[in-house]
């Protein structure tokens, strides 16, 4: 039967996880049904188990008196994890596409020869984010540039139609962005990464590294 010192370290365990979450951890799915279902069981066999005990005619045999506060409490923090473990790995994210960006040697600057990255399209609670993934980026290919990242709406025959910055790819930076609002990725599909001089310039430089499409 578990007693207080045993219950320590599980609690330390339980606060450093807790202690370790960010904001990101915090944004929730419900969990499913059956996790309520499987702690209404875990406490009712909890509560049946005391039948099977002899109390001594001098025990209070209040279901809820300190003699059964230790195994009841050890139960219910072991459910407290398995449900906090459902949110936090939910996040109320969903992956909806992905692109491995390619470097093409006939079209791109030729900094972007050894580049690699993968791009992920996540529905955030329909807020909609393009995240760069196990990037291997040319930071340093140009004194006073910026590497860039867009949304690209192409035609049939892979020609640019329009496309949209998302920003800047900074060595220390995030690397989620927030599409803007009236560009669909449906329709804004290829991902692309830039050389972009700091030059005041806003459109296009035409440098491209690496470019890919979304694809389920």
């Amino acid at each position: 039967m578990a007693d207080e010192s045993t219950l320590e370290p599980e609690l330390a365990e339980i606060e450093a996880m807790l202690r370790s979450l960010t904001a990101d951890d915090l944004v929730v799915d419900a969990p499913p049904d059956d996790v309520w279902a499987a702690i209404a069981s875990e406490l009712a066999d909890e509560l049946r188990s005391t039948d099977d005990v002899a109390p001594a005619s001098n025990v209070v045999t209040a279901p809820f008196g300190r003699r059964w506060a230790a195994p009841l409490l050890a139960a219910a923090a072991a459910l407290v994890v398995v449900v906090a473990g459902v949110a936090v790995f939910s996040g109320g994210t969903n992956t909806v596409a992905e692109a491995e960006l390619a470097f093409d040697p006939t079209a791109f600057d030729p900094a972007g020869a050894t580049a690699a990255a993968e791009a992920a399209l996540i529905d955030d609670d329909g807020r909609q984010i393009i995240r760069i993934d196990d990037e291997s980026l040319p930071f340093d290919a140009e004194a006073d540039a910026a590497l860039e990242l867009w949304l690209i709406q192409a035609d049939a025959d892979g020609n640019v139609v329009d496309l949209v910055s998302l920003g800047d790819i900074a060595p220390d930076g995030s690397r989620s962005f927030t599409v803007p609002a009236g560009y669909d990725p449906d329709v804004y599909s290829v991902v692309d990464i830039s050389i972009e001089p700091r030059d005041g310039d806003e459109t296009h430089s035409g440098r491209s590294i690496l470019r890919g499409a979304l694809s389920a």
